[in-house]
């Protein structure tokens, strides 16, 4: 495992979300209700649902993987004002679980971590050290591994069994906020090092982009600059 961050700062935008972890318990009704989220357009189907099939499941990977038992918010907030946190309607299947009763407190990514910790005799980590291209097969255009900077030198490093991208997003990228986002007045959260570097990564290998408008996002406060009021957004990609 490779993080851009140095140690201490590593874990991206997981570290600092809410720590809920999207779920359900009915794999057709997950199904069906995301196929009306993304309609009129149809996510690629085999990546669609493996997706369904995890949220379906998260139950049990909750205590086979990081052993605990999931806290259900709809179950938490059932019958409060907060009730509509969860769902806009909470007799929908989806749900959020949470590795104890609490959110925002980085509990879940603690757990993550320790977990890749105990294992430390099988998983390497390098921290401080990006990865900067993907490298791919010339014919079959078959990703084979990816080039990382580490200690100031590229290092190619072969794959096994495939890469995997946890890109993040592009919070501390002025000019992908203003291309992307068009938006000049965005107060930001989250990871200091989610700088868009694994979406460029992506172009390289010629994926394509989509849906790069859309971000999360609370409004936080309104603010007086210069006589003018502007509304200033906490936002996380």
């Amino acid at each position: 495992m490779v993080d851009s961050a140095p140690e201490g700062h590593e874990g991206g935008n997981t570290r600092y979300a809410g720590q809920m972890v999207g779920a359900g318990t009915d794999y057709e009704a997950l199904k069906k209700y995301h196929e009306n989220l993304a309609a009129p357009l149809k996510p690629d189907k085999e990546t669609f649902n493996n997706l369904i099939e995890g949220m379906a499941n998260m139950s049990e990977y909750f205590e086979k993987y990081l052993g605990v038992k999931p806290v259900s918010m709809k179950k938490l907030l059932a019958g409060t004002p907060s009730t509509k946190y969860v769902t806009e309607y909470p007799e929908l299947p989806y749900d959020d679980y949470l590795v104890h009763n609490g959110t925002s407190d980085a509990a879940l990514w603690k757990l993550l971590r320790q977990k890749v910790l105990d294992r430390s005799e099988k998983i390497t980590v390098w921290y401080s050290s990006p990865a900067k291209h993907l490298i791919q097969d010339g014919g079959s255009k078959i990703v084979l591994g990816a080039q990382i900077e580490r200690n100031h030198v590229l290092r190619n490093i072969k794959a096994n069994n495939g890469v995997v991208l946890t890109v993040g997003g592009f919070e501390n990228n002025k000019e992908m906020i203003q291309t992307f986002l068009q938006s000049s007045y965005l107060s930001l959260i989250g990871s200091l090092y989610n700088k868009g570097d694994g979406i460029k990564m992506l172009e390289e290998v010629n994926a394509q982009l989509w849906n790069m408008r859309s971000l999360n996002h609370l409004v936080n406060f309104m603010a007086f600059h210069q006589g003018k009021k502007k509304a200033f957004v906490r936002h996380m990609l």
